[in-house]
């Protein structure tokens, strides 16, 4: 079993809260391009021989996709810190809640995800009324995630809720 330990300085760490607070999905795609192959070692023989191990072992797709799984892991729980760290109605207009919900939703925890997205739907609602288009967004999110999970009559019934939402607004602009 592979263990991923990231280790940054008091301030370092402040900055990065405060990234994935406020650009999380650039963080994802900044982790994203990790690659192993680049990997640097101060001693060039140790990384020759390193390289060499690997590629005679489990190559370096598989290690990268070990990499990237706990990266991700590791990015999932620093993102759950941050939101357990913001003051209610910081949480409630935060992109944070639904970009880590579809994170959870990509590693295959539904039900994290979908409370997650229950909560930025009903942050969504709460701020700007059901009409609104970003509360149709986060209404969809929820409905995939609630059909994922096998929950048909749920997603069934805030799918009709979203499309009467949708129908009465178009209605309302003369279309």
């Amino acid at each position: 079993h592979a263990q991923l330990t990231v280790q940054l300085p008091p301030g370092e760490a402040e900055r990065f809260e405060a990234a994935l607070r406020d650009d999380f999905d650039n963080v994802a795609k900044a982790l994203s391009g990790v690659d192993a192959r680049n990997a640097q070692a101060s001693n060039l023989p140790d990384q020759q021989m390193i390289r060499a191990a690997v590629e005679a072992s489990v190559g370096f797709g598989a290690l990268n996709k070990v990499v990237m799984g706990l990266l991700n892991e590791w990015l999932a729980g620093r993102g759950n810190v941050a939101l357990a760290r913001m003051a209610p109605a910081e949480r409630a207009a935060s992109p944070l809640v639904e970009q880590l919900s579809a994170l959870l939703r990509r590693q295959g925890k539904l039900e994290q995800a979908a409370m997650l997205s229950k909560e930025a739907l009903d942050s969504r609602r709460a701020a700007l009324g059901f009409e609104h288009p970003e509360s149709h967004a986060a209404a969809v999110n929820h409905v995939v995630l609630l059909m994922e999970q096998g929950q048909l009559d749920e997603a069934s019934r805030l799918m009709a809720e979203v499309l009467a939402a949708g129908k009465a607004a178009a209605a309302q602009q003369g279309g």
